[in-house]
């Protein structure tokens, strides 16, 4: 699809690339399905490890608060240093691997949070990741561990940003 026209954002002082905000020449219809109770999908594989993803419904492209999104899920799970890989991996020693990343469309997104654990630590890794998301929503962000996270996502930006163009 064409772009209609293009806005260019900044983001803890560093130039992001374009966004395109797209009009009505997209052929998809918007995303008007309300999620009213959470919902749950299994798929057993014969695995040495339980893989799991806990999403929820988020932001699109546009919206206003989709940098601050970004800057949630990066808290969340987006790095070494964040809350999911302190409370899960260097706490409890629960998973092998945990991450949260937000992906957004035209109109809907998604943040989601995925983790490898042993078969029987699953209820627990579960539940931790729970009690973190839960946390994100009844407490405000210490201002310290806010600053650790713009400099992250800043850090992020300038590494993509020195690498366009600089492959092949």
């Amino acid at each position: 699809s064409r772009r209609r026209h293009t806005r260019y954002i900044s983001v803890t002082g560093v130039q992001t690339c374009a966004l395109p905000i797209w009009g009505d020449e997209n052929k998809y219809p918007p995303v008007k399905k309300i999620q009213k109770k959470p919902a749950l999908a299994l798929e057993r594989k014969d695995t040495a490890q339980t893989h799991l993803n806990i999403g929820v419904r988020s932001y699109g492209a546009g919206h206003r608060d989709y940098y601050a999104l970004s800057l949630l899920s990066i808290l969340l799970g987006g790095s070494a240093s964040s809350r999911l890989f302190a409370a899960l991996r260097e706490k409890r020693g629960l998973v092998y691997s945990v991450h949260s990343s937000n992906i957004s469309y035209r109109d809907t997104g998604n943040l989601y949070v995925a983790a490898g654990c042993a078969h029987g630590k699953t209820v627990k890794v579960l539940k931790t990741i729970l009690s973190e998301m839960n946390k994100l929503k009844e407490k405000n962000v210490r201002s310290a561990e806010f600053k650790r996270v713009k400099n992250a996502l800043r850090s992020s930006l300038r590494s993509e940003e020195r690498g366009v163009g600089k492959e092949g």
